[in-house]
């Protein structure tokens, strides 16, 4: 009886506590209690025959409403996969790192999507898209009224989003 209620608690303070999106990127996790989204994209530098690159990971979760956005600056590294990169230093190797903490708002969910907003410290909303059926975030923003105009007569606004960071998505894995 009593080992009854011990295992009880214990799922109840996992699942009450904030989770650890970092150690829950790298480790997994032993319970699953919430959805959790892994999304990542690994690129070049743009330098030619450069050995460096950026890994950038949005670790999403719907159930705590909270976003963790890690950008990894690498120098000399090759990964066959964004997701062989674990997010802590790196000591053999040039490491630079930046961890941003969002909270999600706003959240609306569909049969195949989930709509938000990320809410930064300073109160700024930024909108995103999930799709549930291809596991892909996305983002995408119009472009400013004096831009519009031109980009519409020279055919290029998905152009112009696109290389402008105005528009992008990403692979997500579910853990």
């Amino acid at each position: 009886m009593n080992l009854k209620k011990i295992l009880l608690l214990v799922i109840f303070l996992v699942s009450c506590s904030q989770a650890d999106l970092k150690k829950i990127a790298n480790e997994g996790r032993f319970f699953k209690l919430t959805d959790f989204y892994d999304c990542r994209e690994m690129v070049r530098s743009p330098w030619a025959n450069s050995p460096d690159i950026e890994v950038t990971v949005r670790l999403l979760d719907f159930t705590n409403k909270t976003k963790l956005l890690h950008l990894a600056f690498l120098e000399n590294s090759i990964l066959s996969s964004p997701y062989d990169y674990k997010i802590s230093p790196l000591p053999s190797l040039y490491y630079e790192e930046n961890n941003i903490n969002y909270d999600l708002s706003d959240i609306k969910e569909s049969v195949n999507f989930i709509m938000f907003e990320t809410v930064s410290a300073n109160g700024k909303k930024i909108p995103y898209t999930f799709n549930k059926k291809t596991n892909q975030l996305s983002y995408e923003v119009d472009l400013p009224e004096e831009w519009k105009e031109t980009a519409s007569s020279l055919g290029m606004t998905e152009f112009i989003k696109k290389n402008s960071n105005r528009k992008w998505s990403m692979d997500c894995t579910k853990k």
